[in-house]
C-alpha cells in the first residue's frame, strides 16, 4: 500500500524525492509490486471524506498543483477540480495532458472570491 506515486516533491530550494522513490526501492528489494495506492490519484480518500461528511460529489472540490495526482484524483471521484499554477504544473503542461481541470487559477489566493460566488456554496452550511 502506498500513499501517492509522486516522483518528487517541490520544496523552496528544489525538488526532493517523494513517495515514488520509496515505492521503487521497496519494489526492487522485495520483488513485489505495490498493490494499492490509497492516496492521490486514487479516489479512495475523497470518497471516504465525502461519505464521512455526507456530501455528494457535486458539492465538493479539490484544489492542487499536479495534473497527474491532484486533478486526476478529483476527476476519478467525480468532483470539481481546481488547478493552481503555483507548484508543479505550468500552463504549457495543459496542452500535453489529457487531464483537464474544471478551473485554473494562478494561485490559491484566487480561491476565496471564486468560492464566494460558486454554485458549490450552500448558505448556512459550515462544510462549505
Amino acid at each position: 500500500i502506498a500513499t501517492n506515486p509522486d516522483p518528487t516533491c517541490p520544496m523552496g530550494d528544489g525538488e526532493y524525492p517523494d513517495c515514488a522513490s520509496i515505492i521503487a526501492a521497496l519494489e526492487a528489494c522485495s520483488g513485489r509490486k505495490v498493490e494499492v495506492i490509497v492516496g492521490k490519484p486514487s479516489p479512495i480518500m475523497l470518497q471516504e471524506a465525502m461519505s464521512y461528511l455526507n456530501l455528494p460529489p457535486e458539492r465538493c472540490l479539490i484544489a492542487g498543483d499536479r495534473l497527474g495526482t491532484d486533478i486526476k484524483m478529483g476527476k476519478a471521484a467525480g468532483i470539481f477540480t481546481v488547478l493552481v499554477l503555483t507548484g508543479v504544473t505550468k500552463r504549457e503542461d495543459l496542452d500535453r495532458s489529457g487531464i483537464k481541470p474544471d478551473l485554473i487559477l494562478e494561485g490559491i489566493w484566487q480561491m476565496k472570491p471564486w468560492l464566494n460566488s460558486s454554485a458549490l456554496r450552500s448558505p448556512g452550511d459550515p462544510r462549505c
